[in-house]
């Protein structure tokens, strides 16, 4: 997400306290009406996600009431938000929508590969990932020919998603070789314009690139990870634009993933450390907290702590439309 003009936070702002933005968008309708752009609408939308997702799903229904913005562009904002919150199959039969057709690619290239992506991490949500590796190798073919900043980065991004399905699907030495590229691709691109978009992208494939070895028990490789996750990690919490939010998040689940690592290397002692020092943190009680410390415990043999947990874990697979069961509990992936 971008950050925004006061102006635009103070639109978003009167929109999440009731104030009736149907007129405000509604192109045309009166002379002195506040005209946006669709650029402008996805920002608004951002800013309210942050927020209230619900509301969100309010702005947007909103925005089609009054024809303010295309159909695939709405069916791509409900998408976003039904991912928000966790229900993963309403949010891919409106990813669905967004992406029949040529539509949206030809309106917005960005939320084109937006969609693609959110498509793709919910078919590997979903452990589809043979599907889930047509998409990104189709969409990722489409990126190449795209020379402009955005992309040139989304290139990397769906890389990286090509690496992850080809990683999950045992190919690693093709999934290796898609993370080298992404990974040089998107630190160039932090390194070079420091921003808060490039950083967070850079943080976030280098922590799926981390989180694709030791899903798939590739422990040695894990380790050798660990330095350049931890590196990007860190360069994005230390921006002032990152939220308090993301700094849990990542920091947490960074953390976690050390413990994963450690746990299964015979360094007990510090994994349950590391372990004690998420408890913790306000990471602990979030949906993917919740369900990292799980597995963490069943790797540590810790079964009681497991059992001691299962109110929680129950909440949240029925928020997630999860089975109960340790299957699901081993992807991690940052959106």
């Amino acid at each position: 997400m971008t950050h925004n003009n006061n102006i635009l936070v103070a639109v978003s702002i009167f929109a999440l306290t009731g104030f009736s933005m149907l007129g405000a968008v509604c192109v045309g309708c009166h002379q002195n009406t506040l005209v946006l752009t669709s650029e402008q609408h996805d920002s608004i939308f951002e800013e309210i996600l942050d927020v209230n997702p619900q509301q969100a799903l309010s702005w947007a229904d909103s925005m089609e009431a009054v024809k303010a913005e295309s159909q695939v562009r709405v069916a791509f904002y409900r998408a976003k938000i039904y991912n928000e919150l966790g229900q993963k199959q309403r949010a891919e039969e409106w990813c669905d929508k967004a992406l029949e057709g040529d539509d949206l690619q030809e309106e917005s290239s960005e939320l084109f590969y937006a969609a693609s992506d959110l498509k793709i991490k919910i078919l590997t949500y979903k452990d589809e990932f043979e599907e889930a590796l047509e998409t990104a190798r189709t969409v990722f073919d489409i990126s190449r020919s795209d020379t402009s900043p955005e992309g040139i980065q989304w290139s990397a991004v769906l890389l990286h998603e090509l690496g992850y399905c080809q990683m999950q699907l045992g190919d690693y030495h093709e999934a290796e070789n898609s993370f080298s590229q992404a990974y040089i691709a998107l630190k160039q691109m932090a390194c070079s314009s420091p921003n808060y978009d490039n950083l967070l992208t850079y943080a976030r494939v280098s922590y799926n690139i981390l989180d694709a070895y030791t899903s798939t028990g590739q422990l040695e490789k894990a380790s050798e990870w660990v330095p350049s996750t931890e590196e990007a990690v860190m360069e994005f919490v230390s921006s002032p634009d990152c939220s308090e939010d993301e700094r849990v998040d990542y920091l947490g689940g960074l953390t976690l993933q050390k413990a994963l690592i450690l746990v299964q290397t015979g360094h007990r002692e510090e994994a349950d450390a590391l372990y004690a020092e998420v408890l913790n943190s306000d990471y602990a009680e979030t949906a993917l907290g919740v369900l990292e410390r799980c597995s963490y415990l069943e790797k540590a043999g810790r079964y009681d702590d497991i059992t001691e947990m299962m109110p929680l874990i129950d909440s949240v697979a029925a928020t997630w439309g999860t089975p109960a069961t340790f299957e699901h509990l081993e992807k991690y992936r940052k959106n």
